[in-house]
């Protein structure tokens, strides 16, 4: 029985996380990222909300100008930030993997999609900042 209201709740928060700030979506055209992790299935609050997540990570983990690098290399990362915000993943920052993938779960990313959405962002940094930028992910991740 336990197991079952811990289910049910879990399900009516991530329902609640994937339907709250619908009306207030920032607008993303144009964003060659997030149209290929759309175009990978994802919806654009999984999308945007996990990119925030992962910039939330970085932003905790990174020093400053590192994380100013990075977010140079991805132009919408703000957006994505207040897309987290928005759906409830940053009451505090993220600040390791585990937090990461506890968002990844809220916005209902399997580990696949998951997988995907990074390598997606680590191809789309390496076109936009280069090697500098990938390992500036690839350094805020580990």
């Amino acid at each position: 029985m336990h197991r079952r209201r811990t289910f049910l709740a879990f399900a009516a928060g991530a329902a609640a996380v994937l339907l709250a700030g619908c009306a207030s979506m920032p607008s993303f055209s144009g964003d060659g990222l997030m149209t290929s992790l759309t175009g990978r299935g994802l919806t654009t609050n999984q999308a945007a909300g996990g990119l925030g997540a992962v910039m939330s990570l970085a932003q905790s983990k990174l020093p400053a100008a590192d994380f100013a690098a990075l977010s140079k290399a991805l132009p919408s990362s703000e957006k994505y930030l207040k897309v987290a915000q928005d759906l409830g993943l940053l009451r505090t920052p993220i600040r390791d993997i585990k937090q990461l993938n506890d968002a990844f779960a809220t916005l209902g990313l399997d580990a696949g999609q998951a997988r995907d959405l990074l390598g997606a962002t680590s191809e789309y940094l390496t076109k936009t900042g280069g090697e500098p930028a990938r390992s500036l992910l690839a350094r805020a991740l580990n």
